[in-house]
């Protein structure tokens, strides 16, 4: 019996070695995180969001980047930002539950992204009066996505639009999940209507388009929405690696250069990209400890060592998958530390919708391995 305990100490020691994550943030990444941090606060307005041409949703960017640091609201560091971030939200909130500041032109998405950070910030701050306004906030948001889906399961640019649009609906899907999490009352049929919405999407090549027709997918497709589509369904609490997925990862993979480098939606591609292959190297982690934990109970006779370690160990494109986190962050790293700019000692990122978008993007993608952020967490 010890005998046996050694051996399967031994083997199990030698996986765990062998697959062990380093650590990913380096100290020169935590540098420029402080100092992009800084560029935020930095242009923040006095109502508390930054003024842009689409300034609900990039203010909501902008308060998850900070969160997605450790920063709360209301105390500490960049606490006063956040507390007037989410003040602002509530006040400029419309009778109907939209979230929606001054004259954002299609209001869903920015609703949508305000609706998931306000998610995020609920419970952070020992506020109990601010807990409760985003708790009240909350609830109406939900209620207007919940009222405003169309018939095939998707969302419009505004709330009584009804035709559905791809992009629009997997921000409100997230959204959904977001603010279930959070303890919010969310209907499950509305969320499995949105994952199906985002299914019925995908074509063959395992690419997702931007809207369906007769339960097809219909029109263009893209990298930016089949990693938006694949995280949304990863967030929506299927972590299973079904069809679906396997497709979506194929086409991904095999455009992984053209994926780092696109200049098709960038920013955006990326907010959902990484999302997809931290929760894909996530699955790949639990199906070896899973194995693992087998080992012992299937440890008979002796000489079965050598077929159970080839077993893990063999398994086909294994290595790839579980690393694919790891593969994807150090190349997504090295091409934001190239495109990084600099302005009064602050860092910065121009992204499509501007220099505030750019900078809270890549703060989400750099310190993601922090998990700070429920929804962005394993």
């Amino acid at each position: 019996m010890k005998l046996k305990a050694f051996i399967v100490f031994i083997v199990c020691s030698s996986f765990s070695m062998a697959w062990a994550e380093e650590d990913l943030l380096t100290e020169k990444t935590i540098e420029t995180l402080e100092s992009a941090i800084q560029y935020l606060a930095k242009h923040q307005n006095q109502d508390g969001y930054w003024n842009a041409e689409y300034s609900t949703a990039i203010s909501a960017f902008a308060g998850l980047a900070f969160l997605s640091m450790g920063y709360q609201p209301s105390s500490g560091p960049y606490g006063d930002e956040l507390e007037k971030l989410i003040l602002g939200f509530v006040r400029f909130q419309k009778e109907n539950g939209l979230l929606s500041l001054e004259n954002d032109d299609r209001r869903m998405y920015g609703h949508g992204y305000a609706t998931l950070f306000l998610s995020q910030a609920y419970g952070q701050s020992y506020d109990r009066e601010l807990n409760e306004a985003i708790h009240q906030a909350l609830h109406k948001a939900v209620n207007l996505i919940v009222r405003s889906q169309t018939q095939e399961g998707g969302w419009g640019y505004n709330p009584s639009d009804d035709f559905h649009e791809g992009s629009v609906t997997i921000v409100q899907l997230q959204a959904l999940r977001a603010a279930r999490d959070a303890g919010i009352k969310v209907p499950i049929e509305t969320i499995e209507r949105a994952i199906q919405f985002v299914k019925n999407s995908q074509y063959a090549d395992g690419s997702i388009s931007y809207q369906i027709k007769y339960g097809k997918p219909d029109g263009a497709s893209s990298l930016a929405l089949t990693s938006a589509g694949m995280s949304v369904l990863y967030n929506a609490g299927d972590y299973t690696f079904d069809k679906t997925k396997e497709k979506g990862f194929q086409y991904l993979d095999l455009q992984f250069d053209h994926l780092i480098h696109t200049d098709n939606f960038p920013f955006y591609t990326h907010f959902y990209a990484f999302q997809i292959y931290k929760h894909r190297g996530a699955y790949y982690d639990d199906v070896f400890k899973h194995i693992l934990a087998g080992l012992a109970h299937r440890f008979l006779p002796y000489a079965n060592i050598y077929s159970l370690y080839a077993e893990v160990n063999l398994a086909p494109g294994y290595e790839k998958k579980f690393r694919a986190f790891r593969t994807y962050y150090r190349a997504i790293e090295q091409k934001l530390e190239t495109d990084k700019k600099s302005s009064s000692g602050s860092t910065y990122w121009t992204g499509e919708a501007g220099d505030i978008y750019g900078t809270a993007i890549a703060i989400l993608i750099l310190s993601s391995p922090l998990e700070l952020l429920p929804i962005f967490s394993d």
